[in-house]
């Protein structure tokens, strides 16, 4: 083969390669940047994230985690200026989301899990529209990807959280609800779907027994 063909070849590889999507997976250190964050050791995890960047850099779970570790911080200080910046940083982390792989289990999940932190975020500074709208996205993309892999339980535990939590409207506003989003809570249903996954061996299994 020509010199001029091998650098064809070459450059068609490596432009192939460049266009696969980021993957999701929670390696070792992932799972050691999540017992970080609930532990509510945040310089300790955005040091690990940073390790996670550099060494994983097509790993996409590194969104998921950056948003927890913001909303955890925003949620617990409340500062203005930090609550603009999550919202910012929130809507980059869901189009790299986007960029992963759409088959992997962890893809629908992880946008609805940002969602629902955003949301519980936004109810926190009061922004109660936009939480709706964030927490009925994060139902619809849970749904279908209940539909598409019914044994993810990371999606299992927070569609049954929703389900708990949503039960809890009072009965009055649950037709409208439901009218208005598709949502339907029952907070029985959610705590014993919590339930059932509460001894299984996963990666977000401590917040089943939080």
């Amino acid at each position: 083969m020509k010199p001029l063909s091998l650098l064809v070849a070459f450059l068609s590889l490596s432009s192939l390669s460049a266009q696969q999507p980021g993957y999701f997976y929670y390696s070792s250190r992932a799972s050691t940047a999540y017992k970080q964050i609930t532990a509510l050791r945040f310089e300790s995890a955005k040091h690990t994230l940073s390790k996670l960047r550099t060494e994983e850099p097509s790993n996409l779970v590194v969104d998921h985690l950056e948003n927890y570790l913001d909303f955890l911080h925003v949620y617990l200080f409340e500062i203005p200026t930090d609550y603009e910046r999550f919202k910012s940083a929130r809507r980059q982390r869901l189009a790299n989301i986007q960029s992963g792989d759409p088959h992997s289990p962890y893809y629908l999940f992880i946008q609805a899990d940002i969602r629902l932190q955003t949301a519980l975020v936004r109810l926190k500074f009061e922004d109660y529209f936009t939480a709706f709208l964030d927490i009925r996205t994060a139902w619809k993309l849970l749904t279908e990807n209940q539909e598409k892999f019914p044994d993810f339980l990371p999606n299992i535990k927070d569609l049954a959280t929703l389900t708990a939590i949503l039960g809890t409207v009072p009965e009055q506003y649950r037709t409208g609800l439901k009218w208005l989003s598709g949502m339907e809570g029952d907070l029985n249903q959610g705590i014993a779907s919590l339930d059932k996954i509460a001894d299984k061996d996963f990666v977000f299994a401590k917040e089943v027994t939080l």
